[in-house]
């Protein structure tokens, strides 16, 4: 557990405990006036004034404490839920006004926002923003009767313009009266959250794209870290009360000193103007990753692209597609075109099936012989016995698709199992892992001059140990370069810029030292 910094010691002071709680609605009322102060400035250094603010006689929540990780952290790196947010955005009574003064309708929806091109034609798009009903179910979501195009913002528009044909809809937000079949009936339509693709999200929720130096818009990772699976998101994530305050520190700052500090922290010049039609939105939460454009179009294009670049050879490239043209697919399953010629091009749905039936493939097809021989012997560097478990190359391979359809069907399904759900951070993080794993071999397999030094400062010390006389008769099948290495070793001289050609590569030793 952290340690508390100036544990509160005055009687107005208090610390929220997070537990899971069951509550009876209907005595909820009686208590939806407490009498406390959330100091979400403590300990928060974008805050442009730290001090207590609040009638005397109510009590002040700084710290949240998470019992089952023995967490303690200011209650600014906490995500508020959307009921407080509404009530700072209209305040309490106007609420209360609102919902029970008459007969009220809610009617949440989500907004998907989509730029699309005509033919295909990325550099020709037009943003299309579809409103769906969030009280139906995903299955009827995914309808298209149920999804109905409100604005379409021509080629060239600037997405705040776009945005600022919908200010109406903050009308819905607050409850207009309409009447419906004779009865007055107060009507509040509110955006539950907006979707899109990763650089829309970027977008609308005013953040600088993925590309830039801090461009999650989830924590502050900086883009050399991205590799780290062990980064705490937790302690350096971005809360909607962290941004707010930032955006407030921006705003004293000169436009020069604004704006680089805006860039440094990986967000746009101005606030999301999505706030302007739900100003009571979370800026981090209400903006939710689309998980088939990461996974899909994402990690699975990586892993296929990887297969057949990197990993299998000229003469397994041909077996796989063979093997692909007759493997079975589930049914209702569309056909994949051929990865060789057309893997730029596949769509999400493509990605998504080569996923699954990539794992399933291997599985059943992957031979040492399909495999590229660089690739082989780079697997000796990147996985040792203990990672590996001494399994053999092919089954590593295999685990390593299998565990990113694993992550896929987690991250995509539906339904999850109980089992699943439990472990789903392992699950993500055995696929992110493998993937690493395997890129990381890639790259040394690309590199034949790195794996000719470590190859040969490991004969070397095979050499030393065990003698040159004993080891002559294995050099003698090798190149001229491993014999000009054993002719060095009993004058104990540096081997400095050493070229030979051999298979048609080139290989340079850098500077190794014969002791």
């Amino acid at each position: 557990m952290q340690p508390l910094n100036r544990p509160p010691q005055r009687s107005r002071r208090a610390t929220v405990v997070s537990y899971a709680t069951y509550a009876i609605i209907n005595r909820l009322f009686n208590r939806i006036t407490p009498r406390v102060y959330l100091d979400h400035r403590f300990e928060n250094p974008f805050s442009v004034t730290s001090r207590e603010i609040g009638p005397s006689d109510q009590l002040i929540f700084r710290r949240v404490i998470n019992k089952e990780i023995s967490d303690v952290r200011p209650l600014n790196l906490t995500t508020p839920c959307r009921g407080r947010l509404e009530i700072e955005t209209y305040g309490l009574q106007q609420l209360i006004h609102t919902f029970t003064s008459m007969k009220c309708l809610s009617l949440p929806y989500q907004l998907f926002i989509d730029g699309f091109g005509l033919y295909r034609n990325v550099y020709r798009s037009l943003m299309g923003i579809y409103l769906i009903p969030a009280c139906l179910t995903a299955a009827q979501r995914a309808k298209r009767t149920h999804v109905y195009l409100i604005p379409l913002g021509p080629h060239g528009s600037k997405f705040t313009d776009v945005i600022s044909s919908l200010k109406e809809l903050s009308a819905l937000d607050q409850g207009i009266e309409i009447d419906i079949k004779g009865t007055k009936t107060r009507v509040v339509a509110f955006a539950s959250m907006f979707l899109g693709d990763m650089p829309q999200q970027q977008n609308n929720a005013g953040f600088k794209r993925q590309n830039a130096t801090r461009g999650c818009r989830q924590c502050d990772i900086i883009d050399v870290n991205r590799g780290d699976l062990e980064y705490d998101i937790g302690s350096h994530g971005r809360y909607h009360h962290q941004i707010k305050h930032m955006r407030e520190k921006a705003a004293t700052l000169p436009k020069s000193t604004r704006d680089r500090f805006l860039s440094k922290w990986g967000m746009m010049s101005g606030p999301s103007p999505l706030l302007s039609i739900a100003p009571s939105i979370d800026v981090i939460q209400s903006f939710p990753a689309d998980p088939c454009h990461s996974e899909y179009a994402g990690m699975s294009k990586i892993m296929h692209l990887l297969l057949l670049e990197s990993i299998l050879s000229p003469r397994g490239r041909d077996e796989y597609l063979h093997a692909l043209q007759t493997f079975p697919f589930p049914s209702g399953w569309g056909r994949l075109q051929s990865p060789l010629h057309h893997v730029e091009s596949y769509q999400l749905r493509e990605h998504a099936r080569a996923s699954i039936i990539l794992a399933l493939l291997l599985r059943c097809y992957l031979r040492d012989q399909w495999i590229n021989p660089n690739f082989l012997m780079a697997m000796n560097e990147t996985f040792s016995d203990n990672d590996s478990g001494q399994k053999h190359k092919v089954d590593i391979v295999v685990s390593a698709f299998a565990a990113v359809a694993k992550s896929n069907s987690v991250l995509t399904s539906r339904r999850i199992t109980p089992e699943d759900e439990w472990n789903l951070k392992g699950i993500i993080l055995d696929g992110r892992q493998k993937i690493q794993a395997l890129l990381e071999t890639a790259s040394i397999a690309s590199d034949p001059c790195s794996r000719s030094v470590s190859r040969a400062r490991s004969l070397c010390q095979f050499i030393q140990a065990q003698g040159v006389t004993a080891v002559i008769l294995q050099l003698c099948p090798l190149s001229r370069f491993f014999q000009h290495l054993v002719n060095n070793v009993n004058n104990r001289k540096k081997v400095k810029d050493i070229k030979t050609s051999k298979d048609a590569r080139t290989c340079t030793l850098e500077y190794t030292t014969l002791k």
